[in-house]
C-alpha cells in the first residue's frame, strides 16, 4: 500500500486519522492560508487545501498519497476565520448565535504515484442556539475559540453551543471521513481493509 501522508498541523485532523487506525505519516504544510480578495469560500477552501498538498509533495516519499484539507466557516456571506483576540471571538460567536451557518471543507488528495490530484468540497449546515453574552464570555474563557475557524470547536465544549447540524459531523471537526474514504477508494486504498464482495 502507498504511504499515506496527512499534510496538516491541525490536532483535530490528526485525531480523526488516529480514529481510522491506519499507518500514516504527518507532515506539516507551511503555506500562506490567507483568503484572496474577491475569492469565494468554495474556491478558497479548495485552493488552500491543494496548496498544502503540493507543498508537502516536495518533501514526501515518492510513493505517497497526500491528504490535505482546509475548513472555512461562512455566516451571512461573511467568512469567519480563526479569531485573533477575545473581541473578535466574541463578535464571531455573537454573529453565529441563533442562526445557521455553513462549514465548508475542501479536501485534496494528491497521489504521487500517478500524479493525480483530486479535490472535493463538503458542506455542513450548523445551527447555533441563542446564546447569552455571559455564555459567550464563558466559552471564550475556555480558550477553545482561538485556533478554530468560526471561533468554536464542535468536538469540545463548543458542542454546547450547537443545536443541530445537517450533514457530516466530522466535516465540522475538520475532515469529512466518508468523503475521504471514497476518494481513497478510487486510488485503490481501502480504509476498511480487504473485503469479500462475492458473498458466502
Amino acid at each position: 500500500m502507498s504511504n499515506i501522508v496527512l499534510a496538516s498541523k491541525s490536532p483535530r485532523r490528526k485525531d480523526l486519522f488516529d480514529i481510522l487506525a491506519i499507518n500514516y505519516s504527518l507532515i506539516t504544510a507551511e503555506i500562506n492560508e490567507e483568503i484572496l480578495a474577491n475569492e469565494s469560500p468554495t474556491s478558497a477552501a479548495i485552493r488552500i487545501a491543494t496548496s498544502k498538498a503540493k507543498a508537502v509533495a516536495k518533501i514526501a516519499p515518492l510513493d505517497s498519497i497526500i491528504i490535505s484539507a482546509d475548513t472555512i466557516v461562512v455566516c451571512n456571506g461573511i467568512i469567519l476565520g480563526k479569531p485573533n483576540n477575545k473581541q473578535e471571538a466574541f463578535d464571531f460567536l455573537t454573529m453565529l448565535s441563533g442562526k445557521s451557518h455553513k462549514v465548508m471543507t475542501g479536501i485534496c488528495l494528491y497521489n504521487l504515484n500517478t500524479n493525480i490530484i483530486e479535490n472535493e468540497l463538503v458542506t455542513t449546515l450548523v445551527y447555533f442556539r441563542n446564546l447569552t453574552s455571559s455564555e459567550i464570555d464563558s466559552y471564550i474563557n475556555t480558550k477553545e475559540p482561538y485556533d478554530k475557524a468560526g471561533g468554536y470547536g464542535i468536538q469540545g465544549k463548543g458542542a454546547l453551543l450547537v443545536e443541530r447540524i445537517e450533514g457530516c459531523y466530522y466535516n465540522v471537526v475538520g475532515l469529512p471521513l466518508v468523503s475521504l474514504y471514497k476518494m481513497l477508494a478510487k486510488q485503490g486504498v481501502n480504509l476498511l481493509g480487504s473485503v469479500n464482495d462475492g458473498g458466502v
